[in-house]
Parts: C-alpha cells; structure tokens; sequence
C-alpha cells in the first residue's frame, strides 16, 4: 500500500511538470510565429514559463523524499523540430557555498577543514597558497595574506567580495596554475562540492548529501549518508555548527535549475538559482561569460 501511494505520489510530480513543460513548448511555438526571431526574447519566455512549473511545485515539497522527485532531466522538442529544450533541476543546498569560508575577518573552521581536505585529496602541491587566494577574493579588503594572494593587486579587472561562479573560479585556478606550475588543480569537480551563494548560513540537507561532501566534512556514517546515520556523537558539533538538518518546507532551500535549448542549431544555456520556500529567484545567469 505504502508503495503505491509513493509511486502515485512521484507520477504526480513528474506528469505536473510534463504538463507545464508541455505549456512551454506551445508558448514557444506561438510566440515564435508572432516575434522575429531573439535571443532576448526567447531567454525571457523560457525563464518565464519554467518559473511558473517552480512556483506550482513548491506548494507540494514537503518532505526530503519529495524533493527527491523533481531531481531529473527532460529534454523536450517542438514539433518541427527546430526549437529542443532541455530542463535539468538539482539541489545547492546538499553542498557549502564556498563564499561561507570567511564572513568579515572570521574564518569558518569547518569550511576551512572541508575545502583542506578536498585539496589533500586532490594533492594540490601548494593547498595553503591557494586557500589564500580564495579567502583573498572572499573577503572585501586588499590586503595580501600571503606575497601575491590578492589577484586583484595584480590584475585590476578581476572581482574581489565573493567568488560568483565556475568562471570567477576558473580564473582563480588559472592564476594559482600561473604561479605553481601545479596541473593537479584542475582535477577538483568542484561542481560536486559547493555552490556560490550569499555567504549567509544556509541548512546542509543530509538526506541528499553525497559520500564525499560527508567524508570531506570529516562525518562518520555508516555504509549510506542519510540524516538518521549520521546521529551521533562524534558528529554533533559539525551537524550544529553547519545546520545539517533534514528538508524544512518552513526554512530556506535552493535549487538550480540548468536549462539549456537548441533554436535552429544555435545553443544558449540559463541557470535559474531558486528559493522554494520563499518562491524566489536568486540569480538569473545566460551564457556566464564572467
């Protein structure tokens, strides 16, 4: 019986946003007759529809289990085949936002010991000088932590006050390659370890946090991470100090969504960062270039 409420219960989620999606791809065909062809336009019609399938299916996330439902990929094409749309939803915040390292001139200890660990485990021949370059573009000031950890003081251009995606930490990475010849720096996904928020303290869902983001934590679990297996002891401290806690319908939660579509063979991608509880878009980025 509790198998095929649930089973209803995820075809729910996923014939909702079938349908709007659906909605979309006629929206689209009937604008595409009545504009001339634009980028902008387009943009704005995507991010549109998408955000009414976001705002719909915020009502009915209640639990981890149903927030698990609207993880997936739908790629979806208009009729003649000219317009291919493809929609990829997952979460942020099972991950740390790295701009929670320093927060004015107080360094996180457990974001500290977490991005140590990951550059252990990626052998980066220099971890020091590269957290450096990190807190150094973190924080607003542009005093040198250490000879050449502020990049700004070397290039005018670059941004200081937050790191805002993969491209600024591109950059980084490149000027950390630049001064130590150091390839093992490219090795990091860091895609898997952390997001670029608002360097506000967020919740850490346990429930859908992976092995290594557990491990890099410096968790114990057993053979699984879920919220019930990492209760214990040795942990208290961690799950405390960094709001490791199930999904709160009442609390704060963000998702990205990845979208990405094919208009007569020219491509453009869209990430929506997204507040479910608040009904929010945080961030809106088209072909990031920074």
């Amino acid at each position: 019986m509790k198998k095929s409420v649930a089973l209803l219960i995820t075809l729910f989620f996923l014939l909702s946003v079938l349908f709007i999606l659906n909605i979309v791809l006629n929206s689209y065909e009937k604008y595409s007759k009545e504009l001339k062809p634009s980028y902008i336009a387009e943009n704005s019609l995507v991010i549109k529809d998408y955000l009414q399938i976001l705002f719909k299916i915020s009502d009915k996330i209640k639990t981890s289990k149903d927030l698990q439902k609207i993880f997936t990929t739908v790629p979806l094409s208009s009729k003649e085949g000219n317009f291919r749309i493809i929609y990829t939803i997952k979460p942020l915040f099972n991950k740390i936002d790295i701009n929670t390292l320093i927060n004015g001139n107080k360094i996180n200890t457990y974001i500290e010991n977490y991005i140590d660990n990951i550059l252990s485990y990626y052998q980066i021949q220099d971890p020091l000088f590269f957290k450096d370059l990190l807190l150094d573009t973190i924080d607003t000031d542009s005093k040198e932590r250490e000879a050449y950890s502020e990049i700004v003081s070397q290039n005018p251009y670059f941004q200081n006050g937050k790191i805002y995606n993969f491209k600024h930490l591109e950059q980084i990475e490149n000027y950390y390659y630049k001064r130590t010849n150091d390839k093992n720096i490219y090795s990091i996904p860091w895609k898997k370890f952390i997001f670029f928020g608002n360097g506000r303290k967020h919740i850490l869902e346990c429930n859908l946090m992976t092995k290594k983001v557990a491990e890099f934590l410096g968790l114990t679990f057993s053979d699984s991470v879920s919220c019930k297996s990492i209760e214990n002891k040795e942990n208290n401290k961690t799950i405390k100090n960094l709001n490791i806690i199930a999904y709160d319908k009442n609390k704060s939660f963000w998702i990205e969504s990845d979208i990405t579509y094919f208009l007569n063979s020219q491509m453009q991608n869209i990430k929506i960062v997204y507040d479910l509880h608040n009904k929010k878009v945080i961030s809106v980025e088209s072909n990031p270039v920074y």
